[in-house]
């Protein structure tokens, strides 16, 4: 009987001292915006970012074999991506040892693939403006912009809704082999709404005013390469139209980032010279203003191997935002 209550006695010791070690195979790494990548990664010395986690996670996976979860562990605050975060088969956890990217208790860490435009100053009270030296001295020149965490509108034309094609026909420059023409010239005749804003645009818009049409299921945006003002026809080259989703009497389209073309709360326009234009909404002022450009389209990427079939797994976010591209 004795023998018997000490082996029931050692059955609970070893569940007690098994779940324990269970607990104590959690693997942590620690990142702030206070921390440092040359840091060793824990609580006390953190590392800054999503990479450094993701190097010291491959040198301890070189040095032992993971017996339990492993948790990257982030602070709250923001953290600027200025290219993807790019996990591969070999950074996969497993069934029972996944990896956990999670945010630290109460905080709500964000990641944005963007940066911060400051310097705004009133041209006059409904039009604002920041000089932006990268847009000259390096080709910066994005498409998106957000504003007190929303997509501003960059400026267009109809303000609401859309306007319609008059007529569409075309001119097949080279046939190709393909299902669709390879190359040819689009004439897009115009109604008197429409083609107002076309005659209104300058020389130097024409490098940059984006004309979106809408047909169908489809989009399809096209730079104007021409304009015919007596006939209301718009010109545009590329790949030919597809016969089953051909531009057509029904196709919506709305013409944008063309100076003249910001005229409405909420929108915006960046222009050559670097300066970026902003029309405030009602109750924003130049004091509470938040505004984000896109540097990088992409922010996070699986990148599993189709050719040996290794793929990315058993890896987890939690509690984690990811903005802005």
């Amino acid at each position: 009987m004795k023998i018997r209550n000490l082996s029931i006695l050692a059955c609970a010791i070893g569940l007690f001292f098994g779940r324990s070690e269970t607990l104590a195979a959690v693997t942590k790494i620690y990142i702030s915006t206070t921390g440092y990548d040359i840091n060793p990664g824990t609580k006390e010395l953190p590392l800054a970012s999503l990479d450094g986690a993701l190097l010291k996670l491959r040198s301890i996976k070189k040095s032992s074999t993971l017996d339990g979860t492993v948790e990257v562990i982030v602070g709250d605050g923001n953290y600027f991506l200025t290219k993807p975060f790019i996990l591969g088969p070999d950074d996969s956890g497993t069934e029972n040892s996944p990896v956990i990217f999670r945010a630290e208790d109460g905080a709500h860490p964000v990641f944005s693939g963007g940066k911060i435009i400051n310097g705004f100053e009133k041209v006059s009270e409904s039009l604002w403006r920041a000089k932006i030296s990268e847009v000259v001295e390096f080709g910066w020149y994005f498409e998106q912009l957000y504003v007190n965490g929303r997509r501003a509108v960059r400026a267009k034309s109809p303000n609401k809704g859309f306007y319609f094609l008059k007529d569409v026909s075309e001119t097949i420059l080279e046939k190709g082999n393909g299902r669709f023409p390879k190359l040819g010239v689009q004439h897009l005749m115009l109604f008197k709404d429409g083609a107002s804003n076309v005659s209104s645009l300058l020389a130097e818009d024409y490098s940059d005013a984006v004309i979106t049409f809408y047909h169908k299921w489809d989009n399809t945006r096209k730079k104007i390469v021409g304009y015919n003002k007596d006939s209301s026809i718009v010109y545009t080259v590329g790949q030919g139209m597809k016969p089953w989703n051909s531009l057509d009497k029904k196709t919506r389209y709305i013409l944008e980032n063309y100076k003249a073309a910001l005229d409405t709360c909420g929108e915006w326009y960046l222009d050559r010279s670097g300066y970026l234009y902003y029309m405030p909404l009602p109750g924003e002022t130049i004091q509470n203003l938040e505004v984000v450009a896109p540097v990088t389209d992409q922010l996070v990427i699986f990148k599993g191997d189709e050719k040996s079939g290794k793929t990315v797994g058993n890896i987890r976010f939690e509690g984690l935002s990811f903005r802005y591209t």
